[in-house]
């Protein structure tokens, strides 16, 4: 049987919540842009489908009640535009 390495690490991922997106903060050091039409395809599949990842978020470290978006920050904007004020969220 395989050890796991000694720089794997265990996270736990909670099941998804409805959290506000009013609630969630961008990460500092997410450098990810995107362009125009590619943010406006993006709202318009969501619009269409309603399909998409769960957004990934922490507790943010100095803000209570608020997170940080780890993975997602674009869906966010797409959801902000379209009005959708909850989401489902995994929190890690």
């Amino acid at each position: 049987m395989k050890k796991p390495s000694p720089r794997a690490r265990s996270v736990t991922v909670r099941p998804l919540q409805d959290v506000p997106l009013d609630r969630l903060i961008p990460h500092p050091q997410n450098a990810n842009e995107m362009a125009a039409d590619l943010l406006i395809k993006l709202r318009n599949n969501v619009r269409r489908s309603g399909n998409y990842p769960p957004l990934i978020v922490r507790p943010h470290p100095q803000q209570p009640r608020t997170f940080q978006i780890l993975d997602g920050a674009h869906r966010v904007k797409a959801l902000r535009d379209l009005g959708i004020g909850t989401d489902r969220k995994s929190v890690v």
